[in-house]
């Protein structure tokens, strides 16, 4: 088994520092090599590189999906009917800030939604939408897709959603595909 890498999450730890840019330093500082941080939306994604670049170019490994307004208790839009074309907008603003980052991992925030089929139709709908833009030729699991980010490869959606029959088509090469 390969060792375990550990990252440190910049939105819980090094909360000394109230500058989110000054935990990237401070984190390298105590030993790690990646760090996570889920919301970096407010800050110019050009600074966020720069402090990264101060840190010693440490490894920016996962940002969530831009949320939304999370003092108004937005958490996303992925399974949101009423919102996929906000959804697909700042989509393409995470998407800048990973290519920035060269950061190969972004979690798609779902949203806070009812937990039915329409939701569920909803995210997987926006799942298979953006792959089909920014996926390229749908390669095997670890390679660079078209944006830049890598693709790992999950059962089709009958596996997540049994017996739900708009849900048992397959994505391109029999697989739904997450951006990670």
């Amino acid at each position: 088994m390969a060792p375990l890498k550990f990252a440190a999450n910049l939105a819980m730890m090094f909360r000394e520092h109230e500058n989110v840019l000054q935990r990237y330093e401070a984190a390298l500082n105590v030993g790690f090599k990646g760090v996570e941080c889920a919301f970096l939306y407010d800050i110019p994604v050009h600074q966020v590189s720069e402090a990264k670049q101060k840190a010693g170019g440490i490894k920016q490994v996962l940002i969530n999906s831009f949320p939304g307004n999370l003092k108004a208790g937005e958490m996303g839009f992925a399974c949101l009917p009423d919102k996929v074309d906000l959804f697909r907008s700042t989509l393409e603003t995470s998407i800048e800030y990973c290519r920035v980052l060269d950061c190969k991992q972004l979690h798609i925030v779902a949203g806070k939604g009812p937990s039915d089929q329409l939701s569920r139709a909803t995210f997987v709908n926006n799942v298979y939408l953006f792959l089909g833009e920014h996926s390229g030729s749908h390669r095997t699991d670890k390679q660079h897709n078209s944006s830049g980010i890598f693709s790992k490869q999950l059962r089709t959606s009958r596996r997540f959603y049994p017996g739900n029959e708009q849900f048992k088509h397959k994505a391109p090469n029999g697989y739904l595909k997450r951006v990670l």
